[in-house]
């Protein structure tokens, strides 16, 4: 199991949100109304808000693995397009570069009889199995082949297929098939014509907007229901381009604006991208406020949100997710080797498809390597112990495997803290503002 310690947290500073009406509280997670301060104060000598000090052993890791609910294939390492702020281009130094390598079908086979080998006994006869890459389509006969034998071997089971894909391989074979296994299509796209080819682009720099439209139409033409209901789009926000016309796109475009929708932005950690493609900060964050100062509104006057407007409020309502926390967990976002298990294409472990690969625990013939996931978590948890807990944002701060892991190696740098101090403070006082004007909308 795990040793559980309970510890007060040293009384930290207040951030000051520039606000008239609140401020936020560090040692005890709160926004509170300045009108409160004084009173609210008597309790700044009592304990702070406890930690729960999670010291994991493999024990406690075997029973986590035992409630695995989501594993990802990793197909194929390489990819019909050169994105040009792809993770695997050469922009990336802690992560692998495109190669020609696919997975064959007799690893897939063993991961999918080691996962059911794994959680057979699990209650819950629930999971889900993704498709990576690259991109995976370059594999398709293996997908096909590997989800035949998942069906086969998790008989009365509740499964479901997820394909992350650029959607340029797409064909009436392999859409007609999809359509039949009601396999759910992630399908990344950045927003109109122009903003898309911008990035998204063959090796000869040729767009891949057209196309995808083109393949879009197909399957809405084919099977409406199933469009609706298993097409998925994955929206990279790059700062450099307009968010306004980003957004605009995705509340107007007739085959996307009804389809459920998700977005990350182009990281600034650990690459040189934006040195490549400079962005205005304060054009962006001119654009961040108009998009959740509209959303926000229609919200409050009861209007239908858009998709990309819910997965946007939503994201922001996370916040307050956290501000509800009463204790700080120092695993933060990271999992123990229970929420998804990246499987790569010679059939080595990884904790998800987001970690560089130098933090392997096992492969399909040989089973986990629980000393190395021990290891793993541990190294984790112990930088958190030993730097996050008198950091004034470590209950909103949302610390992963992913963001630690450099070279072979966990380590918190310098970059890291900065950037997240600098965008929670952005946030805290962005979320003010807006549910104060939530709330004065609300009461007109």
């Amino acid at each position: 199991m795990f040793n559980k310690k309970q510890k007060s947290l040293k009384q930290e500073s207040i951030i000051d949100l520039n606000n008239k009406n609140h401020m936020y509280l560090c040692d005890h997670n709160l926004i509170l109304n300045r009108e409160l301060m004084q009173p609210f104060s008597k309790f700044f000598d009592k304990e702070a808000l406890s930690f729960n000090e999670h010291l994991i052993d493999k024990d406690y890791i075997k029973k986590k693995t035992d409630t695995l609910e989501h594993v990802i294939f990793e197909m194929s390492q390489g990819c019909n397009l050169r994105c040009k702020y792809c993770t695997y281009s050469n922009m990336y130094p802690f992560h692998r570069e495109h190669q020609n390598i696919v997975m064959d079908y007799e690893i897939a086979k063993k991961g999918v009889d080691f996962i059911y080998k794994t959680i057979c006994n699990n209650r819950g006869r629930k999971v889900t199995f993704g498709f990576y890459g690259g991109e995976p389509l370059k594999n398709y006969r293996t997908i096909q082949k590997t989800i035949d034998y998942i069906k086969k071997v998790f008989k009365n089971w509740e499964i479901s297929f997820v394909v992350n894909t650029n959607g340029t391989l797409l064909t009436r074979e392999i859409i007609n098939y999809f359509i039949k296994e009601k396999v759910k299509l992630s399908i990344s796209i950045d927003g109109p014509k122009k903003l898309h080819d911008a990035k998204r682009v063959f090796p000869d720099e040729t767009g891949t907007f057209d196309l995808l439209m083109k393949n879009l139409n197909i399957i809405n033409k084919l099977d409406e229901d199933y469009y609706r209901n298993f097409i998925t789009f994955m929206l990279t926000i790059s700062k450099d381009h307009s968010l306004k016309e980003i957004t605009d796109f995705f509340k107007t475009c007739d085959l996307i604006k009804n389809n459920t929708i998700s977005f990350n932005t182009v990281n600034e950690l650990d690459t040189d991208y934006y040195q490549k493609f400079p962005y205005n900060r304060d054009d962006f964050s001119k654009d961040v406020k108009l998009f959740s100062g509209e959303t926000f509104d229609k919200k409050s006057n009861n209007k239908e949100l858009t998709p990309i407007e819910e997965y946007y409020f939503n994201k922001y309502m996370e916040i307050s997710t956290f501000l509800r926390k009463r204790s700080f967990s120092i695993l933060g976002n990271a999992c123990v080797f229970n929420d998804r298990l990246f499987i790569d294409v010679k059939g080595n472990f990884h904790v998800c498809e987001k970690i560089n690969h130098n933090f392997s625990f096992g492969n399909v013939d040989d089973g986990f390597d629980f000393d190395k996931m021990e290891k793993i978590v541990n190294d984790y948890l112990q930088l958190i112990i030993d730097l996050c807990l008198s950091c004034e944002v470590r209950f909103l701060c949302r610390k992963c495997y992913i963001y630690f892991a450099k070279g072979e190696e966990m380590k918190i740098d310098d970059s890291f803290c900065k950037s997240q101090k600098e965008s929670i403070k952005k946030n805290l006082n962005h979320y003010v503002k807006l549910m104060e004007k939530y709330e004065e909308l609300r009461n007109l």
